[in-house]
């Protein structure tokens, strides 16, 4: 439960799963302008809570990514 947000501004983050609002209740945004944000597993936008993505001039990669990923779940992504 709760809320949070994260700026990446030209920076570089490395994680095995990146989870935007993972618990339900939760809501999440992230915000990238510049930089990457590699995932060696999943990116999930919205797993059970509410999460926001939005990318503007950076790179994400991860090996699946999901948006709005089980019940209760509510994702956006702006790329």
């Amino acid at each position: 439960f709760g809320s949070g947000t994260l700026a990446i501004v030209g920076g570089n983050v490395t994680s095995t799963i990146g989870n935007i609002a993972r618990s339900g209740g939760s809501t999440g945004t992230v915000t990238m302008t510049g930089g990457s944000w590699t995932n060696s597993s999943e990116f999930v936008v919205g797993n059970r809570g509410v999460g926001t993505f939005t990318l503007s001039n950076g790179t994400l990669s991860s090996v699946t990514s999901t948006i709005g990923l089980n019940v209760g779940g509510t994702g956006n992504a702006t790329i």
